[in-house]
């Protein structure tokens, strides 16, 4: 059974995924050509959107920088999510 501080963990790692997931979609993006402006591969960009890797805080400001967007207002979506 996960403990308190897991559960927590995954929910705001699968609400990032899902803010990210539809913050790409807003901007237009396919996942390959978000890949191709971070400089990974769309595997990764789909297991991050997915919930499948958790994502990094390295990863969401070179995504949110990618899409031209702040990520303090990403993160505030996160948190209202």
């Amino acid at each position: 059974m996960a403990t308190k501080s897991e559960a927590e963990r995954r929910r705001w790692n699968n609400a990032a995924a899902v803010v990210l997931a539809a913050t790409r979609n807003d901007s237009d993006k396919s996942q390959e050509e978000l890949a191709k402006l971070v400089g990974v591969s769309r595997n990764v960009i789909a297991n991050i959107e997915s919930g499948r890797k958790k994502i990094e805080l390295s990863d969401l400001i070179m995504i949110c920088r990618a899409l031209n967007l702040d990520p303090v207002k990403v993160l505030n979506r996160v948190l209202r999510w």
